[in-house]
């Protein structure tokens, strides 16, 4: 476990050396560490001494959330922030969330030798996700001898090394571990800023009120990243961040609103699972009509070099064969992704996309296979007649 430590903080500190306040500092910018609270609509106090600008940019991120039950105070609790920083691999540990940071560190966990707990409200790994695809990533873990307790929430600490599992129906199970990670999402925390003085507004839930072009309730300050709310990843941020930057520079009707049509993101197991778009339920739901074409990995060269044959692509597309959005679960599908999220960002279609050429043999030919699939609809008999009349007439 060491070791594994030892090579995260020597990559984390290489990828430090472009974040840190001297990096920063010298390509001119001014870099203040501490607190900062709102004065007004303009101006907040850092350290005592209090700043102004002409438009300001929220940027706070979040923090992980902590989970209240008996005896937790007790337990040693662990979160992705933290986890690596065990001296040695727990033989037992129970991970509570089945969502993206809980699958991928159980997983690997798992991979490493522990014996692994994922303790799920959700009915099924990863909700958001398709769910055959879910149900591919389930199989695995299983074979894993990971142990999956579905519908079960944490009802009590004993100690630290017992947990007390709700299960569905209203029966309780005991779950033996010797270290805890908690991945049940991540929360906003505005205490102290004093958003009210500069009439900054909250939901509901306790999220910036934020509109099309991420401003708040205070045209003068913007929110980016985990602070503007949905998709909270970091390429988000870097949208939203880009976003606000181009439209500092244009008068108020030339703005652009944020896009995400094209949004994606790779939960990071094995195989990696990445979704972009829009999902086929979305899709019903918005009155869209769409098909979903299913292309496994089996068909495609590359896959079948690198035995990642079990990989699978699903796409979802309108009667034109505009990528609406899709999934893909497959070694590398962060890789692959990209190109279908751009393509969705601008509308293109398949039958744009089959006239592309790929080098052979890469895995990205899985996009090709799939246009080809849809294309290949096209040779009907009828079509086929009419293409046999025109190569007797011009050849």
């Amino acid at each position: 476990m060491k070791r594994v430590r030892a090579h995260i903080e020597r990559v984390q500190g290489v990828i430090r050396e472009h974040e840190s306040a001297d990096y920063f500092r010298g390509r001119g910018i001014d870099v203040v560490i501490g607190n900062a609270a709102f004065s007004g609509e303009r101006t907040f106090l850092v350290n005592g001494t209090e700043y102004s600008a002409k438009k300001i940019v929220l940027a706070t991120g979040t923090t992980p959330r902590e989970l209240a039950v008996p005896g937790v105070a007790d337990a040693t609790i662990h979160t992705n922030e933290s986890i690596f920083t065990l001296d040695r691999l727990p033989g037992r540990l129970v991970v509570i969330g089945g969502g993206p940071i809980g699958v991928e560190l159980g997983q690997a966990f798992a991979m490493l030798g522990s014996e692994v707990s994922i303790v799920s409200r959700d009915t099924r790994l990863l909700p958001r996700e398709d769910e055959e695809v879910s149900a591919q990533l389930q199989e695995q873990l299983e074979e894993r001898g990971v142990h999956l307790y579905f519908g079960s929430t944490p009802k009590e600490f004993q100690g630290r090394t017992r947990l007390i599992v709700a299960l569905p129906g209203g029966a309780e199970h005991q779950i033996g571990y010797d270290a805890c990670l908690l991945a049940i999402g991540r929360v906003h925390d505005f205490a102290g800023m004093e958003l009210g003085a500069a009439g900054i507004g909250l939901d509901e839930r306790g999220k910036l009120i934020v509109n099309e072009y991420l401003e708040t309730t205070n045209p003068h300050v913007y929110a980016i990243g985990d602070a503007a709310g949905a998709h909270q990843f970091t390429h988000a941020a870097e949208l939203h961040a880009s976003l606000v930057l181009k439209n500092l520079f244009k008068p108020r009707f030339l703005r652009a609103p944020l896009d995400t049509r094209g949004m994606g993101w790779v939960t990071f197991t094995d195989p990696e699972i990445a979704t972009f778009g829009r999902s086929a339920e979305t899709l019903t739901t918005s009155g869209i009509s769409c098909e979903t074409l299913r292309v496994p990995f089996s068909g495609e060269d590359r896959a079948i070099t690198d035995e990642n044959r079990d990989g699978l692509m699903k796409l979802h597309v309108d009667t034109k064969g505009t990528i609406l959005g899709g999934t893909i679960a497959a070694r590398g599908a962060g890789e692959i992704v990209g190109e279908l999220m751009l393509a969705t960002t601008h509308g293109m279609t398949l039958e744009e996309l089959f006239e592309r050429v790929y080098p052979y043999p890469t895995t990205a030919r899985i996009t090709r296979l799939a246009a080809q699939q849809f294309v290949g609809r096209k040779l009907t008999p009828g079509n086929t007649r009419m293409l046999r009349a025109l190569y007797r007439l011009f050849s």
